[in-house]
C-alpha cells in the first residue's frame, strides 16, 4: 500500500466496517445533538414545542383500550 492510500478497499477511508462503524456515527451523531441543543435558541424552542404537542396530541386522541374495540365499532359494544 502507497503512503495517502485509504485502508482496505477504498470504500470507507477510515477503515470501520461493520457494528465498529455504526458505533462510531451513533457517537457522532449525538455529540453533535448536543451542541445543537447547547448553542442553538431555536432547536430548544422547537424541542420544547414538539414535546408540547405531542403531549397534547397523546391526551386527545382516543386510542382502543383493549383488542376487542379495535374490529368493533364504539357504539356498538355494551355497556
Amino acid at each position: 500500500m502507497q503512503p495517502g492510500q485509504p485502508k482496505g478497499n477504498g470504500k470507507y477511508a477510515h477503515g470501520k466496517t461493520g457494528l465498529r462503524r455504526i458505533l462510531h456515527t451513533v457517537i457522532h451523531s449525538r455529540d453533535g445533538f448536543v451542541a445543537t441543543f447547547k448553542g442553538e435558541a431555536a432547536f430548544r424552542q422547537l424541542l420544547l414545542l414538539h414535546g408540547a404537542l405531542i403531549a397534547s396530541l397523546w391526551n386527545t386522541i382516543h386510542f382502543p383500550r383493549t383488542p376487542r374495540t379495535w374490529a368493533v365499532p364504539h357504539r356498538a359494544l355494551p355497556c
